[in-house]
Formats: C-alpha cells, sequence, structure tokens
C-alpha cells in the first residue's frame, strides 16, 4: 500500500514536468521516450527477475524478498538524485547556454499563447468558484477519465495475462525461460512507440493517433483468445502490448492542449487517479475469471 501511495504521483508529475520543457508539437515523442521506460523495465526485469526470484533462500530471504531489495533500493537512490538533478523549467537549468534558454523558453512561451480552451475544460476561474466534485465532472475530464480507464484496463490485462499466457506454451518452464518469451513483445513494443509518435508529431494529430491503437490492441487481444496456436497467441500478445503503450503516449499529449495552463496538475492528476482504477478492475475480471473456470 505504501509503495501504492508513493507512486501515485510519480506520472502525473512527470507528465505535467514534461509540459514545462518540451512544446506541444514535441511533446508526443518526449513521452514515449520517457514511457519507454515501461516496457524496457519489462523486458529486462523480466529476464532479471526470473534470475533473482532463483535466489530464493540465499540467506534465508524468499525470492520475492531478493526482488524487492534488489530492485526497490535503486529505485530510492535515483529519486534522491533527480529530487537534486532536474531543474523546474529551461530558465532555471544552468547547463544550458542563455541562447538556448532564451530559444527554448520562446518555443514555450507561443505554445501557451496558441493554447486553445475547449468547452467544458477546467479554467482558473472555475478552480476558484467550484467545488472539487463540479471540476472534476466536467465533460471534458469525464472524456479523458473513461478513455484513461480502458487503457489502464488492457496495460493491466498485459502484465497479468501474459506470463499465464507464455506459460501455456511449456507448462513447466522456469521463470528465467517465461522472461525471455515475455521480453519479445516488449522490443517490439519499443520500436512501435518510437514510429508512432514521431509519425504524430510529424502530422501534428493526436485523435486518430491515439484511437488506432487502441483497436489494434483490441484485435490483438481477440486475436489472442481466439485460438491455441502458440505463434498467433504471441503475435496477438505483440499487438496488445504494442497498440497500448503507442496510444498511451499519445494519449497525454491531448489533456495538455484541453485544460487550462493552471488547471493542468490537478486536471491530469484527476485523469489519472479516476482512471487508475482499471487497473484495479482488471484484477476482478481475473478472478470472475477463474471462479468460471473452476465452475466449468
Amino acid at each position: 500500500m505504501l509503495v501504492g501511495i508513493t507512486e501515485a504521483g510519480f506520472l502525473p508529475g512527470i507528465l505535467l514536468y514534461l509540459t514545462y520543457w518540451f512544446p506541444a508539437f514535441f511533446r508526443a515523442r518526449a513521452n514515449a521516450l520517457f514511457m519507454i521506460a515501461m516496457p524496457v523495465t519489462t523486458a529486462i526485469g523480466s529476464i532479471v527477475s526470473g534470475y533473482i526470484l532463483s535466489l530464493d533462500g540465499l540467506f534465508n530471504l524468499h525470492g520475492w524478498q531478493w526482488l524487492f531489495l534488489l530492485e526497490g533500493f535503486p529505485s530510492v537512490l535515483l529519486g534522491i538524485m533527480v529530487w537534486y538533478w532536474l531543474d523546474d523549467s529551461p530558465a532555471k537549468a544552468k547547463w544550458l547556454t542563455a541562447e538556448d534558454k532564451k530559444c527554448l523558453q520562446e518555443m514555450m512561451d507561443n505554445d501557451r499563447l496558441t493554447l486553445v480552451q475547449p468547452e467544458g475544460a477546467i479554467s482558473h476561474h472555475a478552480m476558484q468558484q467550484h467545488s472539487l466534485w463540479r471540476e472534476v465532472l466536467t465533460p471534458i475530464v469525464l472524456m479523458y477519465t473513461l478513455a484513461y480507464f480502458c487503457l489502464t484496463n488492457t496495460l493491466s490485462a498485459i502484465s497479468i495475462w501474459t506470463p499465464q499466457i507464455l506459460k501455456s506454451f511449456n507448462e513447466g518452464s522456469s521463470n528465467i525461460t517465461i522472461g525471455l518469451l515475455a521480453a519479445i513483445p516488449q522490443i517490439c513494443t519499443i520500436l512501435g512507440m518510437i514510429y508512432w509518435s514521431r509519425h504524430s508529431d510529424k502530422c501534428q494529430e493526436r485523435k486518430h493517433h491515439t484511437a488506432l491503437p487502441f483497436l489494434f490492441a483490441a484485435a490483438g487481444w481477440l486475436l489472442a483468445s481466439a485460438t491455441d496456436h502458440n505463434l498467433i497467441q504471441m503475435l496477438g500478445i505483440v499487438m496488445a502490448s504494442t497498440g497500448s503503450f503507442s496510444a498511451m503516449a499519445i494519449f497525454w499529449t491531448t489533456p495538455d492542449q484541453s485544460i487550462s495552463l493552471r488547471a493542468r496538475a490537478i486536471g491530469i492528476a484527476v485523469i489519472n487517479a479516476t482512471g487508475n482504477i482499471g487497473s484495479g478492475a482488471q484484477s476482478v475480471y481475473d478472478r470472475l475469471a477463474e471462479g468460471s473456470d473452476r465452475q466449468l
């Protein structure tokens, strides 16, 4: 629970931070480069975790305890380093030249001037005059929340079902073997995210670049569930993973353009927090599916 509480603000915080450094025309690539860490971690982490779990019994510690120690401690150190190393804005960056600061700041200022305030977005006036629930229940935030709920649902499904599906390829496979197989979809995901985010920035189009990966991921799940053929199931997992993560990178460029600058922090936090219910919902679906299998 403590881990969940402390990491809850990480993603919305980074997404907000990126809006201070990257103009809208470059933000899909910026989001993708940051979010690539997720499939990279899954690809490498699956293999590394398999080896760490094999340490079960060493110094009277279980494998999962070694997992928490060896993978959690570096995160704590990086958190401390980031506190001191990350600058709040280009204007405060000591590693940029004066000319670079001016150029980047001008791009960010122009980006804010061209920001269009759509109907239904949270405005600064609304934040002052209305209750929190009135702000949360604006149509634009509800739309993003519903979309993100669906997205986190399928992202959670990938983490839950991929190991189970891969393990069914060869019953009795070791954790290391499953980790190596799980790296295949993540490598494809990384390549897909890089290409699709660059294409979105090049076209300066977000709506279709978000919707199409959603549909691609849905087709992947249908493919994986409709057959027992191992290669086709693997193809379905690759499609689901690539589509979901590619959609996520583009999705988070759209609230920036739909929520006022002063309300952006709370808007992103609300979308992320309520949308993440989808992760919990996927766990419920998993238990219901297991119950149905036992009854059959």
